[in-house]
This record gives structure tokens, sequence and C-alpha cells, in this order.
């Protein structure tokens, strides 16, 4: 729930006071480089993707401020792809060390899967 709050807060302080706040946030080097990879196809997908693979609040600012995407729709989408790590996460510790690398491993494999299924299929 938390960093689907914190992502909710930069997505909308993108929104709300665009590009000159987000440049004094994260500088203007990294908001340019992340417009140019911010999907334009298959969006909510891609958003529970990329929270899967990079869950970081620089991609809520570039969602923000480069796609039409609505607030609700973001959330949603932010929720769905940040559920499985917080999920893992809380519980990950109570199982043991062997258990807990293979659960690792095998969401790596299972990410890349998906990854190269769902960014070939979009090309």
């Amino acid at each position: 729930v938390g960093w689907t709050i914190g992502a909710s807060v930069a997505f909308s302080i993108a929104r709300r006071y665009g590009l000159p706040l987000v440049i004094r946030l994260v500088g203007e080097r990294r908001a340019v480089d992340f417009r140019d990879r911010v999907p334009r196809t298959n969006l909510f997908a891609s958003v529970i993707l990329l929270r899967m693979l990079v869950p970081v609040d620089l991609l809520s600012y570039a969602l923000g401020l480069f796609t039409d995407m609505s607030w609700r729709s973001y959330v949603v989408a932010t929720a769905l792809g940040v559920a499985p790590f917080g999920f893992y996460f809380a519980y990950a510790g109570t199982l043991p060390l062997w258990y807990q690398f293979l659960a690792v491993a095998i969401a790596l494999v299972f990410a890349t899967v998906i990854a190269l299924r769902y960014f070939r299929r979009a090309k």
C-alpha cells in the first residue's frame, strides 16, 4: 500500500506541477531520458510490467508527465505491479534461506519470460 501511495503522489506531482518541478526533483537528463522510454501502446499492461521491473519514483514522474493515463488506471496498474513484491517481502523472511533464493530465481525467470513475450509482441 505504501509503494502505491508513494508512486501515486509522484504521479500526481508530475501532473499538477509539470516538467519544471520534476526536473528539479530528478534532473533534466533523467527526465528527458525517460520521456523517450515511456510506452505508447498497451499502457495499462506496460505499467504493471514496469512496476515489477522498475519500482522507482522516476517512472511515476515520467508516466505523470508523458502519458494521458488516468490517475485511477495508474493507481490500479501500480497496485497490481507492486503486489507480488509486497507479498514476497512480507512473507519471505519466514522461509528458510534456500526457499528464499529459489523464490527469487523463479520470480526473475518468470518476469524475464513475461517481459520478453510482451515486448516482442508490442513491436
